[in-house]
């Protein structure tokens, strides 16, 4: 195990810089950040479509998101809204699709900082799952994962930059498999077209990410509990599952597809269809309908 090497005095550093930073409220922060990306634009009624006009409120909710306070004990600290202003605003305004939009226009702003290149260059990310437990009634029940004990319960799947940035994230039951989700993430924003090297552990391995991340010009690197008992992604096809997997980005990008899907194998034409799928965003709904997993064959789209 490796041990902290840090000089003494370098908690010294650490104070010194934080009493040279001036205070500000976070509030007067979010108002800063959201006049200059736009952070709100995102939040749309869910009826008319029309942008929230009360600004000062909406960013009062998702600062009460963020900090997993509530409405009711940020009403109580705020002197502009009431709880049941608040409410309505959360109720209205804020869901998950906008949600993920604002994360989006946030973590591609900070991609354009120069501080974030100290960091890395926004082009590899790493993802996992958390297990969240859920109470023992209702659907919850359903969703039981020998991995994580008899306690039924949801996972958040995050995909997370090579500049510290979370660029996606989704809530997914705790007995699906996650590789899927893998490549759904990159293709979800733009923050996440710019990755071309994603690391995943053993739940993201199936012959399917392998294959797939090829035609969507992706480099996966996964690491594999026990690589001599599993069967790592072959192309089939001779020549033409080759051809396939070294120039399908290209082929994906211009549309030649059609010729060499009608010759290649009947492994390779579900593959392709499913990459072009997942440009479309709807590989998990993809994923779901088919149940893919280790060891099973794309057919039936």
């Amino acid at each position: 195990r490796l041990t902290a090497d840090v000089p003494a005095e370098a908690e010294e550093l650490i104070l010194d810089l934080y009493r040279r930073l001036p205070s500000a409220r976070i509030t007067d922060m979010l108002l800063e950040v959201d006049a200059a990306i736009g952070l709100t634009d995102a939040f749309t009624h869910l009826r008319t479509g029309t942008p929230c006009e009360d600004r000062i409120g909406l960013l009062n909710v998702l600062l009460a998101e963020g900090l997993n306070l509530g409405l009711r004990k940020m009403a109580e600290a705020s002197n502009t809204h009431d709880y049941w202003q608040l409410s309505r605003l959360a109720r209205w305004y804020v869901e998950g699709a906008a949600m993920d939009q604002a994360l989006a226009t946030v973590v591609a702003a900070q991609s354009k900082l120069a501080m974030s290149r100290y960091w890395g260059l926004g082009t590899s990310a790493s993802s996992d799952g958390q297990f969240f437990p859920t109470a023992r009634q209702g659907e919850a029940m359903n969703t039981i994962n020998a991995k994580y004990g008899n306690d039924p319960g949801l996972k958040a799947y995050t995909h997370v930059s090579d500049q510290f940035a979370p660029f996606a994230s989704q809530t997914i039951p705790a007995t699906v498999s996650e590789a899927p989700y893998i490549l759904d993430g990159l293709l979800m924003n733009e923050a996440g077209r710019q990755v071309r090297e994603q690391y995943a552990d053993t739940a993201g391995y199936t012959d399917h990410v392998f294959g797939l991340s090829g035609l969507l010009d992706r480099r996966v690197v996964l690491r594999i509990r026990e690589p001599l008992a599993v069967r790592p992604f072959r192309a089939p096809g001779g020549w033409i599952g080759l051809v396939l997997v070294c120039v399908g980005p290209v082929l994906m990008a211009t549309g030649v597809l059609a010729g060499i899907a009608l010759s290649a194998s009947d492994f390779w034409i579900p593959l392709l269809i499913m990459a072009a799928i997942a440009l479309t965003g709807a590989m998990v709904f993809v994923a779901r309908r088919l149940r893919l997993g280790p060891g099973t064959e794309p057919t039936g789209i």
